[in-house]
């Protein structure tokens, strides 16, 4: 089961660095290195590894430590939680980053909905954008902020193409 956890990581982390395996083998041997007690990590990676696929937390090696969704995480404290207490802390852990695939489905999606787009849609726009700022962490945040940044813009120069 070890094994199973080990080959998630390494393939995560591979994903995570733009498919390059000898860079996602690296940062894995990296922070496999600057830990001291291997087994008892992998034990609790396993035993989490239900709980992080139903919150959607992924784990990946990065500078040399191990990180889920991208946040550092002391690794000791992680261990010494009971099962309870790690359901709470993976359940406040904000959703992984979308995939490559995932965003540009989503790009081209708002690029089909800015043809059609009308000013009262603003507003229901801004709305949901005030609500997803609230459910991320900073990473996510600035990322929907310059995704709003984006199609503003554009819909703003679709805006004077045709008042023209």
């Amino acid at each position: 089961m070890k094994l199973k956890v080990f080959t998630k990581l390494l393939k995560e982390t591979v994903r995570q660095n733009s498919g390059s395996e000898v860079h996602g083998r690296a940062e894995v041997i990296s922070a496999i290195r600057n830990i001291q007690n291997k087994d008892e990590v992998f034990a609790v990676l396993t035993r989490a590894n239900k709980n992080m696929n139903k919150h959607g937390i992924k784990f990946v090696s990065a500078d040399g430590k191990i990180k889920l969704n991208g946040i550092d995480i002391d690794m000791n404290e992680f261990m010494s939680m009971n099962k309870k207490n790690a359901e709470t802390f993976l359940s406040k852990l904000s959703k992984s980053d979308p995939t490559p695939v995932e965003t540009r489905s989503m790009r081209k999606m708002i690029s089909n909905t800015l043809n059609n787009f009308s000013l009262p849609d603003i507003g229901t726009l801004v709305s949901y954008a005030v609500i997803l700022l609230n459910c991320y962490d900073n990473n996510i945040k600035s990322k929907i902020i310059d995704a709003l940044a984006s199609l503003l813009a554009s819909f703003t120069s679709s805006i004077k193409k045709n008042s023209r």
